[in-house]
């Protein structure tokens, strides 16, 4: 980990010097959405979620996981992933990471972990097509509902959410949008009440930040560097102007995570 003045020197001072002298971390965000089911609702920005699917399922942390390809080319011996790197929050709250998990083509394979909450997974070997050669996706044991996904020709999940560990708070200071061929009404979202911005434990996602995007014109906006509490959940979604004409929706943000001083 990073001290804040390693990350930039400005921050102390920007965030009124509540983290001088703690350890931070920073997280990248992606998303991608391609599918949508209408013009009227919020649609969570992840990129495994179908046209018939608005928007992701938080997970309780005891659910058996498994992960699968639709390509028997994803496996030991293939030619797309071979084993993959999950970063995550474990069912404690803590921030975890699973190496080394081997895939074995179209035959699920237990993932022997659980979680609150996917953060990112991403490829840590490949055969020679360096690429997924499937959609690559790990799913709950029961109902095989998809949680997180590397999509065909990809190397990492994009899921736009986050979720707090346990020991943190994190900062966020803006996001980007892409709306490509569709305009798109995004909002930021979080489990987060607004006046003094704790937890909220029946996890209902309150809305942060708005932002419009015009179609093939990519948005950057800024915001005060927002607080989120530890075990918070924080999601991007949008609602686009239409449905039709292959709409697509890329945003990005980047989580600080602070380690709190717990006394």
């Amino acid at each position: 980990m990073q001290s804040i003045e390693m990350l930039d020197p400005m921050l102390t001072a920007s965030l009124r010097g509540e983290v001088a002298g703690r350890q931070a971390l920073v997280f990248n965000v992606i998303g991608r959405r391609e599918t949508f089911v209408n013009t009227t609702a919020q649609h969570d920005i992840a990129e495994f979620l179908d046209g018939s699917t608005l928007g992701l399922v938080d997970m309780a942390g005891d659910e058996p996981l498994e992960i699968v390809s639709t390509s028997a080319n994803d496996a030991a011996a293939g030619s797309g992933i071979r084993t993959v790197r999950i970063t995550y929050v474990d069912a404690n709250g803590n921030l975890a990471e699973k190496q080394a998990l081997g895939l074995n083509g179209v035959t699920p394979i237990a993932a022997g972990f659980t979680a609150k909450a996917i953060l990112f997974m991403e490829t840590e070997t490949a055969g020679s097509g360096s690429l997924a050669a499937g959609a690559v996706t790990l799913r709950k044991v029961s109902g095989a509902v998809p949680v997180e996904q590397i999509a065909v020709g990809g190397n990492k999940s994009m899921s736009g959410r986050f979720m707090v560990p346990k020991g943190y708070e994190a900062y966020i200071s803006g996001y980007a949008i892409h709306a490509i061929r569709q305009n798109m009404d995004c909002r930021m979202r979080a489990t987060v009440f607004s006046k003094d911005r704790t937890l909220d434990v029946g996890g209902l996602y309150r809305f942060q930040d708005v932002a419009y995007a015009a179609a093939n014109v990519e948005s950057i906006k800024e915001i005060p560097y927002l607080r989120f509490p530890a075990l918070s959940r924080i999601k991007l979604s949008t609602i686009p102007s239409a449905i039709t004409g292959s709409p697509r929706i890329d945003v990005t943000f980047s989580v600080l995570l602070i380690a709190r001083n717990e006394g």
